[in-house]
Protein backbone atom coordinates (compact mmCIF):
# COMPACT_ATOMS: atom_id res chain seq x y z
CA UNK A 1 0.00 0.00 0.00
CA UNK A 2 1.24 3.32 -0.92
CA UNK A 3 1.30 6.38 0.95
CA UNK A 4 0.08 9.79 -0.40
CA UNK A 5 1.19 13.21 0.69
CA UNK A 6 -0.47 16.29 0.41
CA UNK A 7 1.19 18.94 -1.75
CA UNK A 8 3.02 21.50 0.03
CA UNK A 9 2.48 25.28 -0.32
CA UNK A 10 5.72 27.62 -1.07
CA UNK A 11 5.18 29.04 2.48
CA UNK A 12 5.28 25.35 3.83
CA UNK A 13 8.52 24.47 2.23
CA UNK A 14 9.89 28.18 3.26
CA UNK A 15 9.02 27.00 6.88
CA UNK A 16 10.89 23.93 6.39
CA UNK A 17 13.89 25.06 5.13
CA UNK A 18 14.33 28.31 7.62
CA UNK A 19 13.50 25.35 10.46
CA UNK A 20 16.84 23.19 9.02
CA UNK A 21 14.45 20.12 7.66
CA UNK A 22 16.89 19.74 5.30
CA UNK A 23 20.32 19.86 6.94
CA UNK A 24 20.04 16.35 7.30
CA UNK A 25 20.39 15.94 3.60
CA UNK A 26 24.41 17.29 2.64
CA UNK A 27 25.49 17.45 -0.42
CA UNK A 28 21.94 17.23 -2.32
CA UNK A 29 19.68 19.90 -3.12
CA UNK A 30 16.05 19.88 -2.47
CA UNK A 31 13.28 21.78 -4.85
CA UNK A 32 9.69 22.31 -4.82
CA UNK A 33 7.97 21.51 -7.94
CA UNK A 34 4.39 21.73 -8.33
CA UNK A 35 3.57 20.55 -4.37
CA UNK A 36 6.19 17.88 -4.63
CA UNK A 37 9.89 17.80 -3.55
CA UNK A 38 12.71 16.95 -5.60
CA UNK A 39 16.10 16.27 -4.52
CA UNK A 40 18.85 16.52 -7.08
CA UNK A 41 22.20 14.07 -6.50
CA UNK A 42 25.29 16.28 -6.26
CA UNK A 43 26.58 17.43 -10.04
CA UNK A 44 28.99 15.67 -12.34
CA UNK A 45 32.53 17.10 -13.71
CA UNK A 46 30.59 17.93 -17.04
CA UNK A 47 28.19 19.58 -14.95
CA UNK A 48 30.32 21.45 -12.93
CA UNK A 49 32.67 22.68 -15.83
CA UNK A 50 29.39 24.13 -17.70
CA UNK A 51 28.25 25.74 -14.49
CA UNK A 52 31.98 27.09 -13.85
CA UNK A 53 31.53 28.47 -17.60
CA UNK A 54 28.36 29.81 -17.76
CA UNK A 55 29.24 31.75 -14.73
CA UNK A 56 32.66 33.10 -16.20
CA UNK A 57 30.41 34.09 -19.26
CA UNK A 58 27.73 36.05 -16.66
CA UNK A 59 29.89 37.96 -14.68
CA UNK A 60 32.11 39.15 -17.88
CA UNK A 61 28.41 40.06 -19.67
CA UNK A 62 27.08 41.63 -17.62
CA UNK A 63 28.12 44.44 -14.77
CA UNK A 64 26.45 45.10 -10.73
CA UNK A 65 24.42 47.59 -12.30
CA UNK A 66 22.68 45.39 -15.25
CA UNK A 67 22.62 42.21 -13.32
CA UNK A 68 22.90 40.15 -10.12
CA UNK A 69 24.68 36.70 -11.29
CA UNK A 70 23.59 34.08 -8.52
CA UNK A 71 24.54 30.32 -8.96
CA UNK A 72 22.59 27.20 -8.41
CA UNK A 73 20.59 30.01 -5.90
CA UNK A 74 16.23 29.59 -5.69
CA UNK A 75 13.66 31.74 -6.64
CA UNK A 76 9.69 32.65 -5.91
CA UNK A 77 7.15 31.10 -8.75
CA UNK A 78 3.95 30.97 -7.16
CA UNK A 79 3.99 27.78 -5.23
CA UNK A 80 7.18 26.61 -6.92
CA UNK A 81 10.88 27.20 -5.30
CA UNK A 82 13.01 26.09 -8.35
CA UNK A 83 16.92 26.50 -7.77
CA UNK A 84 18.29 26.66 -11.59
CA UNK A 85 22.39 27.04 -11.76
CA UNK A 86 22.30 30.46 -13.25
CA UNK A 87 20.13 33.44 -12.55
CA UNK A 88 20.03 36.76 -14.13
CA UNK A 89 18.35 39.12 -11.25
CA UNK A 90 17.35 42.79 -11.70
CA UNK A 91 20.39 44.37 -10.04
CA UNK A 92 19.84 44.96 -6.29
CA UNK A 93 20.53 42.99 -2.88
CA UNK A 94 18.00 40.40 -1.87
CA UNK A 95 19.36 40.07 1.74
CA UNK A 96 16.55 38.34 3.47
CA UNK A 97 14.10 37.63 0.62
CA UNK A 98 14.08 35.10 -2.36
CA UNK A 99 14.16 36.72 -5.52
CA UNK A 100 10.62 36.59 -7.60
CA UNK A 101 9.88 35.39 -10.81
CA UNK A 102 9.09 38.69 -11.95
CA UNK A 103 12.81 39.84 -10.91
CA UNK A 104 14.66 36.89 -13.34
CA UNK A 105 16.10 38.56 -16.38
CA UNK A 106 17.73 35.14 -17.62
CA UNK A 107 17.70 31.68 -16.09
CA UNK A 108 19.52 28.46 -17.02
CA UNK A 109 19.25 25.40 -16.19
CA UNK A 110 21.97 22.69 -17.37
CA UNK A 111 20.70 19.16 -17.41
CA UNK A 112 22.35 16.02 -18.83
CA UNK A 113 20.70 13.32 -16.76
CA UNK A 114 17.29 15.51 -15.86
CA UNK A 115 16.95 16.91 -19.47
CA UNK A 116 13.43 15.24 -19.97
CA UNK A 117 11.60 16.31 -16.40
CA UNK A 118 13.71 19.37 -16.80
CA UNK A 119 11.90 20.10 -20.49
CA UNK A 120 8.74 18.99 -18.95
CA UNK A 121 8.13 20.20 -15.86
CA UNK A 122 10.21 23.13 -15.21
CA UNK A 123 9.92 24.91 -18.50
CA UNK A 124 5.97 25.05 -17.64
CA UNK A 125 6.91 27.07 -14.38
Amino acid sequence: MSTIFPKLTGSEFDAMVDRGAFDCIEGKKVELIRGELRFMNPAGPIHDDHIDYLTRWSHNSATQTIANIRVQCGFVCDDNRPEPDILWLLPRRYGRTRPTAQEVMLLIEVSDSSLSSDLQLKADI
